[in-house]
């Protein structure tokens, strides 16, 4: 469609195949060329081979969706806090315990912490804040509600990453 309107095309990813049947990812980028009435005459394309990293983004694709499927089974949930922004992305098992909708995977720190039942609040906080402050594991176990009232008692671990340039911390954490 770009073409027919004249238009260049930028890295257009596109799945080939050899003359043995071998299949192979290009990249290609098109520039039409015009003559002096602007009318397109002929076309310049640039073709890069992409294989081995489009192969990388396939197979990293298939261990997210596997790792995904494990998490389900196990029932098993991970959050990543940036601590810079102050919100936590929540996985699918994480959002299914907070009663959260699955669109929603992000979430304040304080909303996060508002879920926490009042008895345990304070020492996780506590528990918590040392962890990311030392640098040390974070591993606790603590009550956890959805809005309707449920409880869940969840065993949490976690590790600090990123302190290095003090802007990109995260804590990954396990629930």
């Amino acid at each position: 469609a770009l073409l027919r309107r004249g238009q260049a095309v930028q890295d257009f990813e596109m799945l080939n195949y050899k003359k043995s049947g071998e299949p192979y990812w290009v990249s290609m980028n098109i520039q039409p060329i015009t003559d002096a009435a602007g009318r397109v005459t002929e076309y310049v394309a640039i073709e890069t081979d992409i294989t081995q990293r489009k192969q990388a983004e396939l197979e990293s694709a298939r261990t997210y969706r596997r790792l995904a499927q494990a998490q389900r089974i196990a029932k098993l949930g991970t959050i990543e806090h940036h601590l810079s922004s102050g919100t936590l992305r929540c996985s699918a098992e994480v959002c299914l315990m907070l009663g959260l909708p699955d669109a929603q995977d992000s979430i304040r720190y304080e909303d996060f912490l508002g879920r926490i039942h009042a008895d345990d609040r304070d020492a996780v906080r506590e528990a918590y804040e040392l962890a990311i402050n030392t640098g040390t594991p974070y591993e606790q176990e603590y009550r956890i509600g959805e809005p309707a009232g449920e409880l869940h008692w969840v065993g949490v671990r976690g590790l600090v990453e990123g302190w290095d340039d003090g802007r990109s911390a995260l804590c990954h954490l396990t629930v």
